[in-house]
């Protein structure tokens, strides 16, 4: 009889453990869609950058955050503005999840997406877009990066994208659940 009380003990230990495990990895699961997410995105948004690279200034948003709302309402695109009003306007579409939907509601994976792009040289030719959102679980702040004057930009730093994003940030300084991802985009210059 007490092996048997031994023996059920142990298993519901294992078992509770299982549980354990199984919530864990859906939240890592989630997270690392919402990575693959953010990164399909910012390429998308370098893909419509490189494309019109020509009129790569009117791309810049510096912190000024694209959401893809005006309020609580998805935004409209106007077919008929500039080509990248357009591309701006569509990316936050995407951020908002626009592109993915379960009937008529949007569905995509990142919670509260914001996109930036910040010129890091105009002679260079170098920008940065970021995406942040509101991750699963509390993370690592993410670094800040190089300081404005060794990045020669007036921009704050890329990081610093959707930096208020999850309201109240908590009182831990070093822990976080927004998180950001950043891609540079070099454009080269024909005939130089």
């Amino acid at each position: 009889m007490v092996e048997t009380m031994v023996t059920v003990v142990i298993v519901a230990f294992g078992l509770l453990g299982i549980a354990g495990l199984v919530s864990r990895s859906f939240v890592t699961e989630v997270e690392g869609t919402q990575r693959t997410q953010a990164m399909l995105l910012l390429q998308d948004m370098a893909s419509r950058i490189e494309a019109n690279r020509g009129n790569v200034a009117a791309y810049v948003t510096g912190n000024a955050a694209i959401t893809g709302y005006t309020g609580t309402t998805l935004t409209v695109c106007d077919p008929a503005s500039a080509l990248a009003t357009r591309d701006l306007c569509d990316w936050g579409r995407m951020l908002a999840g626009a592109n993915e939907q379960i009937g008529a509601r949007n569905a995509g994976v990142l919670v509260g997406a914001r996109g930036c792009i910040h010129t890091i040289d105009n002679v260079r030719r170098i920008y940065v877009v970021s995406i942040a959102w509101e991750g699963m679980t509390d993370g690592p702040v993410p670094d800040p990066g190089p300081t404005v004057e060794a990045l020669a930009s007036p921009d704050p730093s890329p990081n610093d994208c959707g930096k208020n994003l999850v309201v109240p940030e908590p009182d831990d300084a070093e822990r976080t659940r927004r998180r950001v991802m950043t891609l540079p985009v070099r454009l080269g210059t024909v005939g130089s």
